[in-house]
């Protein structure tokens, strides 16, 4: 159905933001709450891949059907901005300039800031980090994360997509996660990147973006 829709509409729509809400997610459990896709909202994080392919079909897309992104949707919104000059190793190696890493520096307006723990820990407010550090931002927080008019491509959370990995090594029923996230250095997760999870994986650093087709 989707690569129907393609060959019929000549494309796909992706979300601008990270799927958001408007109260922040500070433990795992239910999430019932339709996601947007919107700007100073909190990433819908704490959620599993089944969770999240739930709640992506709930979206009103009026006559056409919103979902998680596929894999293959994914990799082709890479490619879109490497024709339009991002370049391959922005893309494929390194992605700290462009996306909300442990690893970079940059001011972000404190309104945009929001504060998050996972574990007992909390990370350090946007205003302090001048030096390596973790933080999870509200969605569309910095123009410096901004590709094309695409927030947070690289970095900030995970974003779940309905592509199946191969790799079985315990993790449960496997899937694959794109783009990176806050907690870990965008050489080590840039936003090509394809990370293996389970679907039943919930963590702070795990959220979706939306699709329509």
């Amino acid at each position: 159905k989707m690569l129907k829709s393609v060959y019929q509409n000549g494309g796909f729509w992706i979300g601008r933001y990270e799927a958001g809400i408007a109260e922040n997610r500070t433990e795992k459990g239910e999430a019932t709450v339709t996601p947007l896709s919107k700007a100073d909202q909190y990433p819908y994080n704490y959620v599993t891949r089944t969770q999240a392919h739930v709640l992506a079909k709930k979206v009103n897309s009026g006559n056409y059907t919103s979902s998680l992104m596929f894999g293959v949707q994914w990799d082709l919104v890479m490619k879109f901005l490497e024709t339009k000059g991002v370049s391959q190793s922005d893309l494929r190696s390194n992605s700290t300039e462009w996306g909300n890493y442990n690893n970079n520096t940059y001011n972000i307006n404190q309104e945009n800031a929001k504060q998050s723990t996972d574990s007992g820990k909390t990370w350090v407010h946007a205003e302090n980090k001048t030096t390596r550090g973790s933080i999870l931002l509200t969605t569309g927080a910095s123009e410096e994360f901004n590709k094309m008019n695409i927030y947070d491509l690289a970095g900030n959370v995970w974003e779940y997509t309905l592509d199946y990995t191969h790799n079985t090594s315990g993790i449960g029923v496997p899937c694959a996660r794109r783009g990176g996230d806050y907690f870990h250095a965008g050489s080590e997760n840039p936003a090509n990147d394809r990370g293996i999870s389970s679907r039943n994986n919930n963590f702070s650093y795990d959220g979706f973006r939306l699709s329509l087709f």
